[in-house]
């Protein structure tokens, strides 16, 4: 070895020189894994930036689906359904028996008005329907 040579590594040892190298093996390691977490939380958010786009576009298209205004002119203009007449709609009370035997309920359906339906007229202006609780 020639005089430089000895002198550092003398004064240094080969010990430091192996510490040296792990040092920055270290520091160029961490620096990559920095790099690359950085990517990948970069492509995450752009992704999840898309899937929140595409989930707002769907929520407007479900309101759009989904209104009142749009499924009755649907109901009306391709299934041929019309509006209920009030002499049609039967209007339900819920009463629960005070003595609270084993949980029933009595409901009960009045026709709004007297109909010409024969087969709501069968059925009884007055019925009283019990439902068990499970």
């Amino acid at each position: 070895m020639n005089g430089r040579m000895r002198s550092a590594l003398g004064v240094f040892g080969p010990g430091w020189w192996l510490a040296a190298f792990l040092v920055a093996t270290l520091w160029v390691w961490q620096r990559y894994t920095v790099v690359r977490v950085g990517h990948r939380i970069e492509r995450l958010q752009t992704h999840l930036a898309e899937l929140e786009r595409v989930r707002d576009a769907l929520l407007a298209e479900d309101a759009a689906l989904s209104s009142r205004g749009r499924i009755e002119e649907i109901a009306i203009s391709r299934l041929g359904l019309t509006p209920t007449a009030e002499n049609q709609r039967v209007r339900f009370s819920c009463t629960v028996r005070p003595d609270g035997a084993s949980g029933s309920v009595e409901l009960q359906g009045r026709l709004s008005t007297r109909t010409t339906s024969p087969r709501l007229s069968q059925a009884g202006a007055d019925r009283v329907t019990r439902i068990k609780d499970f």
